[in-house]
């Protein structure tokens, strides 16, 4: 009888840890058909949020992931194919978990880039550009542009390097628009 009453505790725990998450991507506005996806060097999570940048003149992209599932955020540096007269960089990778109280934010936010009709703006910025992919299984929004993005987008770089504890100015510039 206690076995059965642990258990039922423990059901009860994992449902509510459950319930104050929210459900991911309700609403799906702009899906792509054929999206060109990101290769960041590891298979992507089933339920993701990637963003990628990279430079003209750099030597490779620069991705972050976030499993939305595991709470698990990867960035990874991807080499451009070699030139001949550069000398090659190398991969890199980096993972943490965020904190579970931080998903509840995240997830909100994901959801509300879901359901934004309107493209994701961008604005100028040298030689850098952007883009952001959400994954609900086999469906996919797809952006992308030269420069930094804006609003949500801005929302959710500023929020994943403050997380991570790299808090960008030019990121918070973002957001307000300049």
């Amino acid at each position: 009888m206690r076995l059965r009453s642990t258990a039922l505790v423990l059901f009860c725990l994992a449902a509510a840890a459950q319930a104050s998450n929210p459900v991911y991507a309700p609403v799906k506005e702009r899906l792509c058909g054929d999206c060109a996806m990101p290769n960041p060097g590891f298979a992507l999570p089933r339920h993701a949020v990637v963003l990628g940048s990279w430079g003209f003149f750099n030597y490779g992209s620069d991705f972050q992931v976030l499993d939305l599932d595991s709470g698990k955020l990867v960035r990874a540096f991807v080499p451009a194919p070699q030139v001949p007269t550069r000398r090659a960089a190398k991969p890199t990778h980096s993972e943490i978990k965020l904190p579970a109280s931080a998903m509840p934010q995240l997830l909100e936010l994901a959801n509300r880039i879901w359901a934004q009709p309107q493209p994701i703006p961008s604005r100028d910025a040298t030689d850098t550009a952007w883009d952001l992919w959400l994954i609900d299984g086999k469906q996919i929004r797809h952006e992308t542009g030269a420069g930094l993005p804006t609003g949500l987008a801005a929302e959710w770089m500023h929020l994943i390097n403050k997380l991570q504890g790299s808090d960008d100015s030019s990121f918070r510039e973002t957001i307000r628009g300049k």
